[in-house]
């Protein structure tokens, strides 16, 4: 016989041997998702059997745990500002850094703002922004058809209309000046942070890792192009790695446009400033 409480033990013990820091909550997880199960439940359950059944498949998981694989594709979904999202491979898992992103957004946004997320991924930008204003137009891209596959069923799960474009950054998108604000959490881990970082090998590599040692060259192209798209008095806010902010400054300084740091991850830029000088 093995209840709740001796799974529970036995897989934290486990994964506290794989080095993870997560084993409890990692291994309440696993049992809410195999058991259907609250965790309260759980916990006030623990003498509760489990079925061989049961016990085979959070074992299956157990193993790919063990192996890093993160616990939201292991499950199906990941809480993001307040509300649960569809994710597999083909998207990365939601980070929580990124939420101060949105609400900067939602925060600092015009009523009525055209809003554009280059690199939606899951879509966790674009339909948490919509979801606390309304009043913004929102659409999002992604080179990714998967991607997009995956930010059209959170779209749908959670009831917000977007507007979605499959497009390498702006090559599907015309260049009309259209959106106020172009929000961006493109590809930007270094290839020599790939070590470091082992657990990174099971996310979509497309999502994390432009093509060159110092993670910039995708946003090089977005910097490059951005003009055209965005109304002149609209700003862009991007992620980024913290060691990038000053080569990330640099671009939009080439771009015209002055940054200011919204947090150590995510830079905001607002256009240039030009003085027109009457000459009688």
């Amino acid at each position: 016989m093995v209840t709740v409480s001796d799974w529970l033990e036995s897989s934290t013990n486990r994964l506290n041997s794989a080095g993870i820091t997560s084993a409890r909550l990692d291994s309440l997880i696993l049992l809410e998702h195999i058991l259907h199960a609250t965790r309260e439940t759980l916990l006030a359950r623990g003498e509760f059997e489990l079925s061989k059944d049961q016990i085979t498949d959070l074992q299956a998981l157990l193993e790919r745990r063990v192996k890093l694989e993160p616990i939201a594709y292991l499950v199906g979904h990941k809480d993001f500002y307040g509300v649960d999202f569809i994710v597999d491979r083909n998207v990365l898992v939601p980070r929580p850094e990124t939420e101060k992103l949105v609400e900067h957004i939602i925060d600092n946004s015009p009523m009525h703002s055209r809003v554009l997320d280059v690199g939606t991924g899951s879509g966790i930008i674009a339909i948490s922004l919509k979801k606390n204003r309304n009043d913004l137009g929102v659409s999002a891209s992604d080179v990714s058809k998967e991607a997009l596959s995956v930010a059209r069923k959170n779209a749908s799960k959670h009831e917000t209309f977007i507007g979605f474009i499959q497009s390498d950054l702006f090559k599907q998108i015309k260049p009309l000046k259209q959106f106020d604000i172009i929000a961006a959490n493109l590809p930007y881990v270094s290839l020599d942070n790939i070590s470091a970082h082992p657990e990174l090998k099971h996310e979509p590599a497309i999502a994390l890792f432009p093509d060159d040692r110092r993670g910039l060259s995708i946003y090089e192209s977005f910097f490059r192009d951005v003009r055209r798209y965005i109304s002149d008095n609209g700003y862009i806010i991007v992620e980024h790695d913290p060691s990038q902010l000053e080569e990330m400054l640099k671009l939009g300084k080439i771009a015209k446009y002055n940054g200011s740091s919204v947090s150590p991850f995510i830079t905001k830029f607002s256009p240039i400033q030009t003085h027109k000088v009457n000459i009688n």
